[in-house]
């Protein structure tokens, strides 16, 4: 690997330079505080009544010093939902067949975290004596990969333990915390530069080391599970990450928020499988790609550099067989894991008064009252408003703002305000598009869709023109003049809307 990264430092040389750092740093500050201990006390002892103030105000900052940049230790608190061999032994027997092939000892305990993340750590022990290991697996990474691309992300966290980085990980996370604290502090005149010049090299070279850990790891994945399972993995974890919290905000937290309960892990599932979606994790890949060296201050490497180093690793034969399953098929509790998840997530409470619900049901029991409650909110700003206005109302953000957007928004970017300016036109227009009996569908990660009720499965109605509408996106369209004026008056009258008002007075509103 290093005769095809020439540029890169070895791991061996960052960190004994991160070592030597670490040394100089503890060196010249607690250096510093015992020169101020040693003045407090000449202070105290030599100088009468007027060194008592001297004396306290240098005792003071040298216990300032030792408190801020002596590491404490950390102890690991159990939040997250724990499993058991006896809960998951398929799940275990995965991790034991890993750690075999790795040659490492598996971890003492295994958590489940609520997205797309792997991590280890040690707890309990101090400067890794006597400590324990834990493993954290997100369970909906668990759904994004098969099970043999699990098993590199294991084997890569296994490698981690094997290279002793949990070992020396905290004091340099810990030293990287206090250097940060005390940069953001610096007002010392002449040791302003000096410190600042220390605190960036060593930010630079201890995320230098972490990115050659990183590689390290990756190797390991590539031994133990094949390179083509640990590059498609990495391909998969870089492009989707993002995707879990963009789907658990636009597409969970409605519901929930509606006192429904869906299945997480379902939708996620949906989610990734939208045609919407697919084209967005796209251009994040491209985007991904274009990205072929890490900045400084990055504690991973760029994807392209991680899938290069795995495929100029020397050809072997891997430790463990190809399974394409799904990996989420070694769980046999998830949907119990699932419901733990929220309860840390949200609270038992909270959780306990939700009622389950099947995605296919959330247009009608989450999305229809939520666009009502909007209308009859705004009414009074909506009644006169015909469809037809739309294209001027969505070009103009001051009078979105004036009339939609809350007063505590009013602040808020423009580019904020817009938004909700567009969401409130856009959910007055799917209510009135489904009070003239147009049809619906709200599918996870796709745009609201409503066909009109005579088109059948037609695209077109007789007259040639479309027979679906996007009201959200539409409202967007129109704001970024993708479509003329013209255009949408033909929609509104195609589907019998014009004129109707989006707030009329034959509005029934039943929450």
């Amino acid at each position: 690997m290093s005769d095809t990264t020439p540029e890169r430092m070895s791991g061996s040389r960052h960190t004994f330079a991160v070592l030597a750092m670490i040394l100089c740093f503890y060196g010249v500050t607690l250096g510093a505080a015992a020169v101020l201990a040693l003045v407090a006390f000449l202070a105290f002892t030599r100088a009468g009544i007027l060194g008592i103030p001297i004396g306290i105000g240098c005792a003071g900052v040298a216990g300032c010093i030792v408190w801020t940049v002596f590491p404490r230790s950390t102890r690991f608190t159990e939040t997250l939902p724990r499993v058991t061999p006896t809960q998951e032994p398929q799940l275990f027997k995965a991790i034991s067949e890993v750690a075999h092939a790795v040659g490492e000892r598996p971890p003492d305990a295994v958590y489940i975290a609520p997205d797309i993340n792997a991590a280890v750590r040690e707890y309990s022990g101090w400067l890794g004596l006597g400590s324990r290991r834990a493993m954290l697996l997100g369970l909906p990474l668990a759904q994004l990969l098969t099970v043999t691309e699990f098993k590199s992300v294991i084997a890569h966290e296994l490698g981690h333990f094997q290279a002793g980085d949990t070992k020396f990980s905290p004091w340099i996370y810990r030293l990287r915390a206090s250097i940060s604290q005390s940069l953001k502090r610096v007002e010392w005149g002449l040791l302003e530069i000096p410190t600042l010049w220390f605190g960036k090299l060593f930010l630079r070279t201890s995320m230098s080391l972490s990115r050659e850990k990183e590689f390290e790891a990756d190797a390991v994945a590539a031994r133990v599970a094949g390179p083509t399972a640990a590059a498609n993995a990495l391909r998969k974890l870089d492009v989707v990450s993002p995707a879990f919290s963009a789907y658990f905000e636009a597409e969970a937290v409605p519901l929930l928020e509606a006192s429904y309960r869906p299945s997480i892990t379902l939708g996620f599932a949906r989610f990734l499988k939208a045609r919407r979606t697919r084209t967005e994790l796209t251009k994040a890949h491209a985007a991904s790609i274009e990205k072929r060296k890490a900045e400084q201050y990055d504690s991973h490497p760029p994807l392209v550099e991680r899938v290069a180093a795995i495929e100029a690793l020397p050809k072997a034969k891997q430790k463990i067989a190809d399974d394409t399953r799904p990996a989420i098929t070694l769980f046999q509790t998830a949907e119990s894991l699932e419901f733990e998840l929220l309860v840390e997530l949200a609270g038992a409470q909270a959780v306990a008064e939700l009622d389950p619900i099947d995605w296919n049901a959330a247009g009608e029991k989450v999305y229809l009252p939520m666009w009502a409650r909007t209308i009859k909110r705004l009414k009074s700003k909506l009644r006169a408003l015909d469809p037809s206005d739309l294209p001027g109302r969505a070009l103009d953000v001051e009078a979105m703002t004036r009339s939609f957007v809350r007063v505590e928004r009013q602040d808020a970017p423009p580019e904020v305000r817009r938004a909700i300016g567009l969401w409130v036109l856009g959910a007055a227009l799917a209510h009135l598009l489904h009070r003239k009996g147009h049809r619906f569908d709200c599918a996870v990660g796709e745009e609201v869709v409503f066909r009109h009720r005579d088109a059948g499965a037609s695209a077109t109605l007789p007259d040639g023109s479309p027979s679906t509408i996007e009201p959200f996106k539409v409202l967007w369209d129109l704001s970024e003049r993708k479509m003329t004026p013209t255009e949408w008056a033909a929609r509104c009258e195609a589907f019998g809307i014009a004129g109707a008002g989006l707030g009329g007075e034959d509005l029934e509103l039943k929450v």
